[in-house]
């Protein structure tokens, strides 16, 4: 930096090698470093405009699924009731399973993978049913569940906990 005598103003001083770099002031520096800031300005701005309309896109498309999806929701335990009387007609492979529920409500209940493995997990850990890797019908191996008694006992139990509930919702619709 250099300091100019007539017009007391900083001055930027290059090296000799970047002689094409005039000496500018400081105001004319920050004149023109203010334009890239305002560019650099608007990128931001634009930037958050668009990351806006993406999060409202999602969330609108995220309604649009829940309110799709909530026609079909199962109440709690429901799921696991489907799974263990699946299971007590016959041992069968996780999509088995899906296939079989969704065929016998018509289409009405769908199982999707993200809820069936992990209700059969945790029935694993439970202890109320047991797998077996085997090989399917299409020759590739598989997983097989067949319930245990202790499945059994909670199929029983599942079967009254929904009947009390399902009871209970049909007495509050009919008064109403």
């Amino acid at each position: 930096m250099a300091l100019d005598l007539q017009s007391k103003k900083l001055l930027w001083k290059y090296t000799p090698k970047d002689r094409q770099f005039p000496f500018y002031s400081s105001a004319t520096i920050r004149r023109r470093q203010g334009g890239a800031r305002r560019a650099r300005q608007d990128v931001h701005a634009k930037r958050r405009k668009l990351s806006t309309s993406i999060v409202r896109l999602c969330k609108e498309n995220l309604m649009k699924e829940a309110k799709t999806k909530s026609k079909n929701e199962l109440l709690p335990g429901t799921l696991e009731m489907l799974i263990l009387k699946t299971l007590s007609i016959e041992s069968m492979h996780g999509y088995g399973i899906a296939q079989h529920i969704q065929m016998l409500s018509a289409d009405v209940l769908t199982i999707e993978e993200g809820s069936l493995y992990p209700a059969l997990q945790r029935m694993l850990v439970k202890g109320w049913v047991l797998a077996k890797w085997k090989i399917s019908a299409n020759n590739r191996r598989a997983r097989f569940y067949t319930l245990t008694t202790a499945g059994k006992k909670q199929l029983g139990v599942e079967e009254s906990r929904f009947s009390q509930m399902f009871g209970a919702i049909m007495r509050v619709m009919k008064t109403t």
